[in-house]
């Protein structure tokens, strides 16, 4: 699904990688994809880079990231970084697919059936996280990891990425 609709790009040159870990700048961009990949000024493209130093104007997914910033779907790890290369844990993805959600404006959920996040034993652990969580397990967009947890602070791999991001598009009204 996510390579059929050019969502998330093929590692290298023809192969998927579904077990390698997914980068936050890889799954900004996913977001970035199915948003239509709006045109980001190159002011907001400069004013990133004055703001994170890990980050400058060639980087291959500059416009994801300015667009995320700028629409308050991505914040930096630090007040100076930003961590494209860094992997993304579950609590991240699902914040960033919640702040998307918001963002954007377009997808409305009927679907709320799912167990609530703050069910699993492990849930004082989503943190900054803890309204995503719920708002993605209540609508089956991700679900536990077994024992009756959650693991919000597991790194996410591209495979498990690409089933949460198919599983949001098929909850859209």
């Amino acid at each position: 699904y996510c390579t059929r609709y050019s969502i998330i790009d093929e590692q290298s040159g023809s192969s998927f990688a579904p077990t390698l870990p997914m980068e936050r700048g890889t799954f900004v961009n996913a977001l970035y994809a199915i948003a239509g990949s709006p045109e980001v000024s190159a002011n907001d493209i400069d004013n990133l880079c004055n703001i994170f130093s890990d980050i400058n104007s060639d980087h291959e997914y500059i416009d994801a990231l300015a667009w995320a910033y700028y629409n308050a779907i991505l914040t930096g790890m630090t007040t100076t970084t930003i961590e494209p290369s860094g992997t993304i844990t579950r609590a991240q993805a699902v914040t960033f697919l919640y702040r998307f959600n918001n963002a954007i404006g377009t997808y409305q959920y009927s679907i709320t059936t799912g167990p609530s996040a703050d069910s699993f034993d492990d849930y004082e652990l989503c943190g900054y996280s803890s309204t995503a969580m719920n708002w993605a397990t209540r609508r089956h967009i991700i679900q536990g990891i077994g024992d009756n947890l959650i693991d919000p602070l597991s790194t996410m791999t591209r495979a498990q990425c690409a089933q949460m991001i198919y599983n949001f598009s098929l909850k859209a009204d």
